[in-house]
């Protein structure tokens, strides 16, 4: 199996894969490269380059297998490593922010500006919160 890679995550939404094979036969010829997603037949593709796209997959782990048999006789065919992938089940999500607090800061004279402070809490399921700074407000009271 040259795709999808082990392990490979598709985003949520994902409806299509596309699965792929290199096979050959030193003493003979392949005649079909025969694809199953999680045990089930999706395609037997008679030509190189050996692929195709499943369609209609839902959200989860799967796994694909091709097995290519030869023009023997009788014919000898020999089953890929099972690739296991997933669809929805991970990768990157939005991360979640939200102000917790906003309060002014004290003064440091009497003419200075009023800074605000704003206190955030963030958070990624799916990787990690980059913090950056954003430009302060001042209000004069």
């Amino acid at each position: 199996m040259t795709a999808p890679t082990a392990g490979q995550a598709f985003p949520a939404g994902t409806t299509s894969v596309n699965l792929a094979a290199n096979a050959a036969d030193p003493g003979g010829a392949v005649v079909r490269v025969e694809f199953r997603v999680d045990g089930n037949l999706v395609n037997t593709d008679t030509t190189a380059p050996y692929a195709f796209t499943a369609t209609g997959l839902a959200a989860g782990s799967h796994s694909v297998t091709a097995t290519a048999v030869d023009n023997g006789s009788p014919a000898l065919s020999t089953t890929s490593t099972a690739v296991a992938f997933s669809i929805g089940t991970t990768g990157n999500t939005a991360p979640a922010v939200s102000v917790t607090a906003v309060r002014p800061q004290a003064r440091c004279s009497r003419r200075a500006p009023r800074a605000w402070i704003s206190p955030a809490t963030a958070a990624d399921t799916g990787g990690a919160v980059v913090a950056r700074a954003s430009s302060a407000s001042t209000a004069r009271s």
